[in-house]
């Protein structure tokens, strides 16, 4: 018999499905901003991924949406709107770190990821339990 060697697709391509594991989006904050190239983000059949651009290409790196677990690839168009025809490619964005920022604050925060929104947890300054120190005025007081 033949020696059969598996094929991978190529992940240079923006419109390519990249090969590697799925990460979770809560994952994305730690990860080194380079690793994230060709690496699929997300939760079932909603994902997203940074792709590399070519030499030719008129970004760095593409961050595109699949709502179909990445048979289809779609980008947010340069002010973050989706539906427009948008590439993908982050506004402003020179390098791969800007890249990341707009993966998660452009599209991991707004749920084309299949990732429940992640919001930030505000504690309170002071106990809302606590009992005021000064007296209380009438509000005819406040007025003298």
């Amino acid at each position: 018999c033949a020696t059969v060697k598996p094929t991978l697709l190529p992940t240079k391509s923006p419109t390519t499905t990249p090969t590697k594991a799925v990460l979770a989006c809560s994952a994305v904050a730690s990860t080194p901003a380079a690793s994230l190239v060709g690496q699929v983000v997300g939760s079932g059949s909603k994902v997203c991924a940074i792709f590399p651009g070519s030499a030719t290409s008129a970004c760095l790196n593409y961050v595109r949406y699949s709502s179909n677990g990445g048979a289809t690839w779609l980008g947010l168009d340069f002010n973050g709107n989706a539906g427009t025809g948008g590439t993908g490619c982050p506004s402003g964005a020179t390098d791969i770190n800007a890249a990341k920022t707009w993966l998660q604050t452009k599209y991991i925060n707004q749920g084309y990821c299949g990732c429940a929104t992640v919001k930030p947890t505000l504690l309170p300054t002071k106990s809302p339990t606590t009992t005021p120190t000064k007296a209380v005025l009438a509000c005819s007081a406040v007025a003298s």
